[in-house]
């Protein structure tokens, strides 16, 4: 007998397409095709994709690298590192000519020298402390034995003439005081005969009431007796006038004495005022020759060095190099564009792709974001951006085998995790905004 099928195959065609049972092949593609659109529509509602801001920017030092730069302009000495030198803290990085801030220092340090000798010699001459300007002192004062030998002279003779101006008062003091000695004896004797003449005169007058001596005798001891009490008179005017003159000679003499001993004064705090000054110039310019030496405040490698030519010059706050710390790590300051800084912020994660080696075949660098501008800046390419900065979590990368550091400049792309979203609506979002915006005209 003949099956169904065999039976179809003797129809004619149009009747054969018609009684012939459809293929299930057909409907097992259709079956799976519902079954991949549905497990698609399923996980598309189910899974997420990462939502990133791509930010170009440049690796730059952490805050934690120094700076080197110098402190006046100076003519470089020596170099003593190159970039990549490890160094360690107080490690000599460049030499400058030192030979004008050393002349600086020696003229000042002379002057400091010469105004502590002379202030030192102002106390000898004061008395205050006693102090003989020893050769011990050469030592104290940083001083020669001969600056301290001239200074020693100096006073002697100052000294020298001050006591002959005293001892000139002295003498003339005591001429007065021999004067007014003088002038008391002679008032004295005049004192003693004086009395013994006018009884001599009294005896007289008695007489001539009687009679008994002649009138001229009695005249001339009263002319005597006026003539005697007129020199004791001038006398005692001339006493008068010497004790006046030493007590003009006293005073001038105290007058002296007050007025050297206010020019000492006045000398020993203008030497005073000029080691003080000098002290904290030549502390100055010790610092200046001292920073002809440019050390590093830190350990660590040394990058971007700027200078290459012994005697070249340097300017002040120049950059000459960086230090950065062994334990240091590296930033990148990236541009976050306008349309993406709204969901860029703090702690976020971040990708790193450096444009110097491909990260499909060596990789990405896993960041944070560190820190994110409150304004934005004018870029001539990209317009406003702002700026962020990332820090990255490592300061190499391996190549081929060797890990190469991560160098301040090189230029990378930064993509910053903002989000997820669901593959779906990323889907769907086209749609969306399509129909959203159907159907309006201006």
């Amino acid at each position: 007998m003949l099956d169904r099928r065999d039976e179809v195959e003797f129809l004619p065609e149009a009747l054969e397409i018609l009684e012939r049972p459809p293929s299930p092949m057909a409907r097992v593609i259709a079956a799976t095709i519902s079954a991949f659109l549905a497990l698609t529509i399923l996980w598309a509602c189910l899974s997420s994709v990462d939502m990133v801001a791509v930010a170009e920017g440049r690796l730059i030092p952490s805050d934690r690298s120094k700076t080197i730069q110098p402190f006046e302009i100076g003519v470089v000495r020596r170099i003593l590192v190159e970039d990549g030198s490890t160094v360690r803290a107080g490690d000599l990085l460049i030499e400058l000519d030192t030979t004008a801030s050393g002349a600086e220092r020696s003229r000042i340090a002379g002057r400091l020298v010469t105004a502590r000798l002379d202030a030192l010699r102002l106390k000898t001459l004061l008395g205050r402390p006693k102090i003989a300007l020893a050769p011990a002192d050469a030592d104290t004062l940083g001083a020669t034995q001969e600056e301290v030998s001239r200074a020693r002279e100096l006073a002697r003779n100052e000294a020298r003439e001050q006591q002959e101006r005293l001892a000139g008062l002295d003498r003339e003091l005591d001429r007065q005081r021999a004067e007014v000695e003088a002038v008391e004896a002679a008032i004295a004797k005049l004192d003693q005969s004086l009395p013994l003449l006018q009884e001599r005169l009294k005896a007289r007058e008695t007489l001539l009431e009687k009679g008994l001596t002649p009138r001229y005798q009695v005249l001339e001891l009263r002319q005597q007796v006026v003539a005697m009490k007129r020199d004791r008179d001038g006398l005692a005017a001339q006493r008068a006038a010497a004790g006046a003159a030493g007590a003009a000679v006293a005073r001038r003499r105290e007058q002296t004495v007050a007025e050297i001993q206010r020019k000492l004064l006045s000398d020993l705090t203008a030497a005073q005022a000029t080691v003080a000054d000098l002290t904290q110039e030549l502390t100055k310019a010790e610092q200046r020759k001292d920073l002809q030496s440019i050390t590093t405040p830190v350990d660590g490698v040394v990058q971007q060095l700027a200078v290459h030519t012994l005697g070249g010059v340097v300017q002040p706050a120049q950059a000459l190099m960086v230090i950065v710390p062994k334990d240091d790590h590296v930033e990148i300051e990236a541009q976050v564009l306008n349309r993406d800084i709204g969901f860029v912020r703090e702690g976020q994660v971040a990708t790193v792709k450096l444009e110097a080696f491909s990260f499909t075949r060596y990789g990405t660098i896993p960041g944070m974001v560190a820190a994110v501008s409150r304004d934005a800046i004018n870029d001539e390419r990209q317009g406003l951006v702002f700026s962020a900065r990332v820090r990255v979590n490592r300061s190499g990368i391996l190549i081929d085998g060797r890990d190469v550091a991560l160098t301040a400049g090189m230029r990378a792309t930064v993509e910053i995790k903002t989000g997820e979203r669901r593959v779906i609506d990323f889907l769907l979002s086209p749609i969306m905004k399509a129909v959203s915006e159907a159907g309006r005209e201006r």
